[in-house]
């Protein structure tokens, strides 16, 4: 396996970690990383295929307003590169109770993303939220997405 990982640079403890097969010919695209966005960009290079983008990100729970908008600013970067897309990671936006994130369905909207996970990724003895996403540009590309009930973290894998 090859390890792709993104360090906190300002804080300690979390980060962003990806393994990818060597069998798969892959690329680091910090072009389109954001200081302002923990997230990590990797390219899946096929030639018998078009190549598609990755994305990973985290969104810490107490992030202002504002993290929409800079996430919007790197997603229009993103965008420029006309590939197949797929988004995933901690969003930290409950999706599940939508009347208070109008701005990030407006968000995804925009760059015409779907999103796949359809059952809660976090539940607890007094919630049950879905606060881990997986947005894609070409949904038709996706077979099945799945959220195992494994109690690993405080999040479902």
């Amino acid at each position: 396996y090859n390890l792709h990982r993104k360090d906190r640079i300002d804080k300690s403890g979390g980060g962003l970690l990806l393994y990818t097969s060597k069998q798969i010919n892959t690329l680091r695209r910090i072009d389109l990383e954001m200081q302002e966005i923990e997230s990590m960009w990797i390219e899946v290079i096929n030639i018998h295929q078009k190549p598609i983008l990755l994305g990973y990100v985290y969104r810490p729970p107490n992030s202002n307003a504002d993290w929409v908008t800079k996430f919007e600013t790197m997603m229009l970067k993103v965008d420029t590169e006309e590939k197949e897309t797929i988004i995933m990671g901690d969003f930290n936006i409950d999706i599940m109770s939508s009347k208070k994130h109008a701005k990030w369905s407006h968000i995804k909207n925009i760059f015409n993303m779907s999103q796949m996970v359809t059952e809660p990724t976090r539940v607890t003895k007094t919630s049950s939220t879905l606060i881990d996403h997986v947005y894609c540009n070409l949904p038709e590309n996706i077979n099945y997405i799945a959220v195992p009930k494994y109690s690993i973290s405080d999040h479902y894998p």
